[in-house]
């Protein structure tokens, strides 16, 4: 309940969330993004129907005769308690940093990151679009053209034109300082638009 707590005041505070470490040797540029604050409201109170739900079960299973328990009652308690935690993962917020090389793009608790290599990387735009009528929502996502989406809030971010005819969007609530420190590499850097099916 404390990370959940300390996830909300964050999602609240924007200083706290989108940040430019100058210590990582590697790193141009860092922002983070959390989801909003509604969205950690919502994640507590499931977290609490699950755990009002295990205690009531566990009551019952405990209170039955030992002949009358069986472990496959307590299945439907294991399989909340792990979508939840999943859920809880994926929901850790998003960093994307720029280094001289690539991008990459972390989920909080997710151990693989996104790597876009800068020479793959045609050109950019900041975007504004409807998350959930390009995207059905927010989070790793992709659309019915092909675009993968990065995204924990709002409704902007950065569309990057990759080789291929590949495309992904890096949610920001700072499009345009983003888009300005991946021209800083070369890269070429498009009108703003609020159509993420725009061309180069």
């Amino acid at each position: 309940m404390a990370v959940l707590l300390q996830r909300i005041a964050w999602a609240c505070d924007s200083e706290a969330l989108d940040t430019v470490t100058p210590t990582m040797q590697s790193a141009i540029y860092q922002e983070r993004q959390s989801f909003a604050a509604w969205v950690w409201v919502l994640i507590a109170a499931l977290w609490v129907s699950v755990i009002v739900s295990t205690w009531a079960v566990w009551r019952e299973w405990s209170a039955a005769p030992p002949a009358e328990r069986h472990l496959g009652d307590l299945t439907g308690v294991l399989i909340g308690f792990a979508v939840m935690a999943i859920v809880h993962g994926l929901l850790g917020g998003i960093r994307i940093t720029v280094m001289q090389d690539q991008l990459t793009v972390e989920l909080r608790y997710w151990p693989i990151p996104v790597r876009i290599p800068v020479a793959t990387i045609q050109a950019c735009r900041p975007v504004t679009y409807s998350p959930l009528r390009k995207f059905g929502g927010w989070g790793v996502r992709g659309s019915w053209s092909g675009i993968r989406a990065y995204t924990a809030r709002g409704r902007r971010g950065v569309l990057l034109y990759l080789d291929g005819g590949r495309r992904a969007l890096l949610g920001s609530d700072d499009p345009e300082t983003l888009a300005a420190v991946v021209g800083r590499l070369g890269i070429k850097v498009l009108p703003p638009s609020e159509d993420v099916e725009a061309p180069v």
